[in-house]
């Protein structure tokens, strides 16, 4: 079962959150240290605001972690449908050009 959308949120908003608790930094610390707002801030930490790129970065610098630490675990099962998913795409390729190949050789077959 993959995660949608709204708990991946939820799970690196709670992320940040811990990884802000641990730094020892309030909201108020962060929002200064980057600029946001700190409602921006709560509602990024409680999942009810998508977080950006730039903000991932940002958040990360400031409270001292690496990104992926905000994705690791929260994401496997959104990773593991994306592989099956390129997977299936170049299955799917392949199934196309067999087919493609078999109509060309079928009408070269009928012109000779």
């Amino acid at each position: 079962m993959s995660m949608n959308g709204n708990q991946i949120d939820a799970q690196i908003g709670s992320r940040v959150c811990k990884a802000r608790v641990s730094a020892g930094f309030s909201v108020s610390d962060v929002s200064e240290r980057t600029g946001m707002a700190v409602d921006h801030l709560i509602d990024i930490e409680t999942g009810a605001l998508r977080i950006e790129s730039s903000e991932i970065t940002q958040l990360a610098n400031v409270l001292g972690i690496e990104i992926r630490a905000l994705f690791e675990d929260c994401c496997s099962m959104q990773q593991r449908s994306v592989s099956e998913l390129v997977a299936l795409m170049k299955t799917n390729d392949a199934m196309v050009g067999l087919i493609e190949r078999s109509r060309t050789e079928k009408a070269n077959l009928r012109v000779a």
